[in-house]
């Protein structure tokens, strides 16, 4: 399953079927379970059947589904039956393993790449959400006292002012005088 899936967004799913054994296997049959309520498939087909699986190589099988809603994806695991190229009669099975993947809205999505993107920004500092709550918090709160001390020094600055303008006035009155 590709990396970030995405409600109302095809994806694949790919099976790749190795042959580890010393013969070829041959009639590999694939049937993948039901797939889950919340996706459909859209592309190939969940059964199929190839020829040959040499010994040693990869074989894929892949389909295209679309999920209509977000939330966790549990793959069910594939059945793979297949004959021994030594022995005609016998038919051999394995399963293939379960897998998850998480299926995103499309805001989660949005909020996935601005965390990407913030996280190279910061050069990888920040790569949560919660990393970025925190930072803006300490940013406000230094803000916050950087204006206050600003603000204060500014009053008192103008309230010295005030106080010489007024003591010159006085000088200058009494020396009219």
């Amino acid at each position: 399953v590709e990396e970030n899936v995405v409600q109302g967004q095809n994806f694949t799913v790919r099976l790749d079927l190795f042959n580890v054994g010393t013969t070829s296997a041959l009639k590999v049959k694939i049937e993948e379970m039901e797939l889950p309520e919340q996706l459909q498939l859209q592309s190939g087909a969940l059964t199929g059947e190839i020829e040959r699986i040499s010994a040693g190589a990869t074989a894929v099988w892949e389909y295209v589904v679309v999920s209509d809603s977000a939330g966790h994806f549990v793959a069910p695991p594939a059945s793979v039956t297949y004959q021994a190229d030594s022995d005609a009669d016998s038919i051999q099975a394995a399963q293939s393993t379960i897998f998850a993947s998480a299926i995103l809205s499309p805001t989660q999505k949005n909020i996935n790449l601005a965390l990407k993107a913030g996280s190279y920004m910061s050069l990888g500092l920040l790569n949560t959400v919660s990393d970025w709550s925190n930072t803006a918090i300490a940013v406000g709160a230094l803000t916050f006292v950087i204006g206050g001390n600003w603000a204060y020094t500014k009053v008192k600055t103008s309230s010295a002012d005030r106080r010489r303008q007024r003591a010159l006035e006085e000088l200058e009155g009494k020396s009219d005088q």
